[in-house]
């Protein structure tokens, strides 16, 4: 179930026009500061950047991660993955072999030519598994010359990857490339059940920019950096089991006993190559990265995972923050006091940053690239990516089902829908106060992918007989207490369509009316505009006030009035608020009331609701308001 709940309310404008209450917004976890427009892409439709406001503390702020502008042709590559394992709880013995494990991007070219020598028999296998988000590419590799990747197993495989199709967004296919091997013999440690990750990292062009996992970056550029190589390399341990306890390649839950299942392995293991890994070691082990024995390390250029470690309960401090290649780094590494920065990540956590596993003494491939595992155990619903999986224990699900790793993907980048979508989602409850309908949605999609653009959308939108029906429906209820006849609808909607009338214009002539004038204020001018002000400015007015304006409307009439006291700095000061709260989730700054309250002499109010529902900022919150689907 989305998180999100639309309720059936007055349309936008309708609601700005009376001053009538708005639907409650969305929660504080969907509320967005706003962030420069970017460049659009081939995936992401036109913005304009609202007037922005600072953030308060309780605001969720997401990341801007790059885009394709920001990556440049082409982009900088690392040459190398790394692989993070989960382990069996309870068992196994020291490893030999230290993770992360760093691979050269080299070798995975040189195992896709080694699969297909010319004598063998077998070959890979590849399946393309498609979601509702996105699409991965499986690579079953050979086990030998002789031997194929298991079936049973790549079954299991299949459901994850399904599961994850159905919830991260990109726009790229996602290749990936599965071995089942010997990992018990590859590094003396028996409880490795499998090990995962991305095949590169590209660093966009932007000075000081964290380093982004394949999947990743081609899902932010809409473009693969490298289609000769897969996004992910996975391994599983062909040589685990023993003591009547194994595999398990079931699809139901139920049937696993006392087996591991290794569709939950899969699952973890691909949160580990979209991009849940970071590169922090020490140098107490195996130094792959670090330069000097006895201290902390991180990749000459960190994972943008990296940059969301932070050192408290409040997560403050950056671990990024401590010296490379130090001591200093080295103690808050195994200091058990690490934890996730990011908003939504704490946002999904209940408003408490989560816990990252930095346990003492260093666990090489389990320390850094997990959630805390004495903090989210086997019971916990965000158990899904602790280092270590149980006997029995089944951690298939992603998105809401694991809220915290939902979160934290969110940080890093990813999302689980197109901006278009997001934009369709979002505006169809914000405008006309339902959800978008089954089959709307994919042709809506369609046209986006013929060329439409988003500020033609939104004029579609907002000029359409259910709008609009919206619009004058609430006038009639709000100032005449009755409903429209369809003949009464059908002369509004012509002369906002081809007569230039303007939705204010419409609803000051609704004041004005001879019917309001009659059946509310008794034809009492003083009593009109004491109306008028209640309805329109949400006050009373003074004797003054009644007196001056009812002398107005004897020399120029009530529809003058109507529209003075509509166009009054204060009234239009107030639409500019309620607008700014009904679509961003937040009061206008100065600079936005400011300006938008003077565009408004001008220009109708349809103008500033476009305008909003077409910014980066709007685009954003939408996608935090339908975190994940409900697929699974």
């Amino acid at each position: 179930m989305s998180r999100f709940v639309a309720r059936r309310c007055a349309s936008v404008l309708a609601a700005g026009l009376l001053a009538l209450a708005y639907v409650a917004a969305p929660s504080a976890a969907s509320a967005r500061p706003a962030t420069a427009a970017r460049p659009a892409t081939s995936s992401r439709p036109a913005v304009t950047a609202a007037p922005s406001a600072a953030p308060t503390a309780a605001t969720p702020s997401l990341p801007s991660p790059p885009d394709a502008a920001d990556f440049g042709a082409n982009p900088t590559s690392l040459g190398y993955g790394l692989q993070v394992p989960v382990r069996e709880s309870g068992s196994g013995t020291q490893p030999t072999t230290t993770f992360p494990r760093k691979i050269p991007t080299a070798r995975f070219r040189a195992e896709q030519q080694a699969a297909l020598r010319a004598n063998a028999t077998s070959a890979p296998i590849q399946t393309v598994v498609g979601g509702r988000h996105s699409t991965f590419v499986l690579i079953f590799m050979p086990v030998s010359d002789t031997v194929n990747f298991p079936t049973d197993a790549q079954d299991a495989f299949i459901r994850a990857a399904t599961a994850w199709a159905n919830q991260v967004y990109s726009p790229v296919q996602i290749g990936v490339q599965v071995h089942w091997e010997d990992l018990t013999s590859q590094t003396g440690d028996s409880s490795i059940l499998g090990a995962a990750g991305p095949t590169n990292f590209y660093v966009p062009d932007i000075p000081g920019a964290p380093a982004y996992p394949s999947a990743l970056a081609d899902a932010l550029a809409g473009r693969d950096f490298d289609p000769s190589l897969p996004e992910i390399d996975a391994t599983f341990n062909s040589a685990f089991g023993s003591a009547g306890r194994g595999w398990y390649y079931g699809s139901d839950p139920a049937g696993v006993g006392n087996n591991i299942d290794l569709q939950s392995v899969v699952t973890h293991e691909l949160g580990h190559g979209l991009g849940f890994l970071s590169s922090f070691d020490t140098a107490t082990g195996d130094p792959q990265g670090c330069k000097v024995p006895g201290t902390g390390c991180h990749a000459d250029t960190p994972t943008v995972f990296d940059e969301f470690v932070g050192v408290g309960s409040s997560a403050s401090t950056p671990l990024l923050s401590y010296p490379n290649n130090s001591t200093a780094l080295l103690n808050q590494e195994v200091s058990g006091n690490i934890y996730w920065a990011g908003t939504w990540g704490t946002v999904m956590g209940g408003f408490q940053h989560p816990k990252l596993y930095f346990p003492y003494p260093w666990q090489g491939g389990s320390s850094g690239s997990h959630l805390d595992e004495s903090t989210y155990p086997a019971s916990s619903k965000d158990a899904l990516m602790t280092p270590t999986l149980s006997s029995g224990e089944i951690e298939r699900s992603v998105g809401l089902d694991g809220p915290i790793t939902a979160g934290m993907l969110l940080d890093l980048g990813w999302t689980h829908q197109s901006d278009y979508e997001a934009l369709v989602r979002a505006t169809y409850p914000d405008f006309l106060g339902r959800q978008v309908g089954t089959t709307e949605l994919p042709n809506w999609l369609n046209l986006f992918a013929q060329g439409v653009t988003a500020s033609q959308y939104l004029r579609t939108l907002t000029t359409s007989t259910e709008w609009l029906d919206g619009i004058f429906t609430g006038f009639y209820q709000n100032t005449l207490g009755r409903s429209p006849s369809r003949s009464e609808l059908d002369k509004w909607e012509n002369l906002v369509r081809h007569s230039g009338v303007t939705i204010t214009a419409a609803g000051a002539s609704f004041y004005a009316s001879p019917e309001y004038f009659q059946t509310k204020a008794g034809r009492i001018l003083t009593t009109w505009v004491s109306l008028l002000y209640q309805a329109i400015l949400g006050r009373g007015a003074s004797s003054s006030d009644q007196q001056f304006w009812a002398s107005q409307a004897v020399t120029k009439g009530r529809q003058w009035v109507a529209l003075q006291i509509y166009q009054s700095p204060e009234n239009r000061q107030r639409r500019v608020r309620a607008l700014y709260v009904k679509l961003l989730g937040r009061q206008p700054d100065a600079g936005g009331l400011a300006g938008w309250s003077q565009s408004l002499l001008t220009r109708d109010d349809l103008v500033l609701a476009q305008s909003l529902a077409s910014s980066e900022e709007y685009l954003e919150r939408a996608q935090g308001r339908y975190l994940f689907s409900d697929e699974s």
